[in-house]
């Protein structure tokens, strides 16, 4: 059986590694973000101020170092999704590691 995960999703540019982590922020807390909103505060210019008036935490200011893999883990509690990060040693285990989370209902990035 094929299974598909439905989520609706934006593309900003320049920023395809913080797309689709924005696009289930979004989905999960019906928040409306600006643009380029994880990649400011992912701290491409080392320093972010966001002010959310929906959420419990009403002020965040986040500092980081721009390196993608360390972001996911540092914005992860910040906007509340598990980060779990995969090396594999062939396309096929890949393919298997993909299929196991799709079918656990875990959406996966590549």
């Amino acid at each position: 059986m094929k299974k598909v995960i439905e989520l609706n999703h934006h593309l900003d540019d320049y920023e395809c590694m913080w797309n689709g982590i924005e696009d289930l922020y979004i989905s999960s807390t019906k928040e409306t973000l600006p643009l380029n909103a994880f990649m400011s505060l992912s701290s491409f210019g080392s320093f972010c101020y966001l002010k959310q008036d929906k959420a419990d935490l009403k002020r965040m200011i986040a500092f980081g170092d721009g390196r993608t893999k360390k972001m996911y883990e540092f914005m992860a509690s910040i906007v509340g999704f598990d980060y779990k990060f995969y090396e594999l040693s062939s396309f096929e285990k890949l393919m298997n590691k993909l299929r196991q989370e799709i079918d656990s209902n875990y959406p996966v990035m590549t």
